[in-house]
């Protein structure tokens, strides 16, 4: 019987994103953390059946720069005025979102607000115990990232990249460590390429056999919205025999989501 083993190579891998697509990826991961921050906040603070959300979930579509800015903005106006005890972070966010708006901004002066918003958003919800492995540079040019960890030698740069951090979120996982600052900015890099069509070039596990497998029956989660994510992926032990699937049905105008989702 021959075992195949994917070839693999440790050196460091990176991508690079200019200035413009750096721009707006800064203030897309400030919407991300914003509902991070918020879901965080609703589960510690709403602790009977008191809560209700307003807004249906909705997929996101594609968006200019100024679209994503004015939706974040609004998402942090909306978040300052339910946590109003929120404000050191609030005024991080907001910082970044000014300086990335001038009418001729610094690359370099946004990503040192950035990583401010950042490292108070991680001291607030999510402190990292671990050394980085990843490094990040903000220039004027854009931001480059890198990791030097195990991927395939077979892929190409930006898919060596995304495997890379595929490898770091697994690490951070079951270790049950948070992502550093710089390590939270590649892995949002990573996003924007994956956003952009590149591939990860990873290998999936079989099944198994029924009866031999370590998990006999698998649960499968999914719900309309991303937080079978947050509950699901960040912690390796609601991963144990539970499959996460994300799906989007396209019901057309004639059938309701009640009669088609079951």
């Amino acid at each position: 019987m021959v075992t195949l083993i994917e070839r693999t190579l440790q050196q460091p891998v990176s991508t690079h994103l200019r200035a413009g697509a750096a721009a707006h990826l800064i203030v897309d991961h400030l919407g991300d953390l914003i509902a991070r921050a918020d879901a965080h906040l609703t589960r510690e603070r709403y602790t009977d059946d008191t809560f209700t959300k307003d807004d249906s979930y909705r997929l996101r579509g594609h968006e200019s720069f100024g679209e994503s800015h004015c939706r974040v903005a609004k998402e942090l106006d909306g978040f300052s005025r339910r946590f109003k005890d929120q404000e050191v972070l609030v005024k991080a966010f907001a910082a970044v979102l000014s300086a990335v708006r001038r009418d001729s901004p610094s690359l370099v002066e946004t990503g040192l607000s950035y990583r401010a918003a950042l490292e108070a958003f991680r001291d607030e919800f999510e402190p990292a115990a671990s050394a980085p492995l990843a490094q990040v540079a903000i220039t004027d040019e854009g931001i480059s990232a890198w990791v030097n960890l195990l991927h395939p030698v077979q892929a190409s740069g930006d898919q060596r990249f995304l495997a890379a951090i595929t490898q770091l979120l697994e690490l951070r996982r079951n270790s049950g460590d948070h992502l550093t600052p710089d390590e939270r900015i590649a892995v949002r890099a990573a996003y924007w390429l994956i956003d952009r069509g590149v591939q990860i070039p990873t290998s999936y596990p079989i099944w198994g056999t029924s009866g031999f497998r370590d998990v006999q029956t698998y649960a499968s989660i999914t719900d309309p919205g991303e937080g079978h994510l947050a509950g699901t992926v960040l912690r390796q032990e609601n991963l144990h025999g539970v499959i996460v699937h994300v799906e989007h049905l396209e019901r057309g105008v004639d059938r309701s989501r009640e009669e088609l989702e079951p």
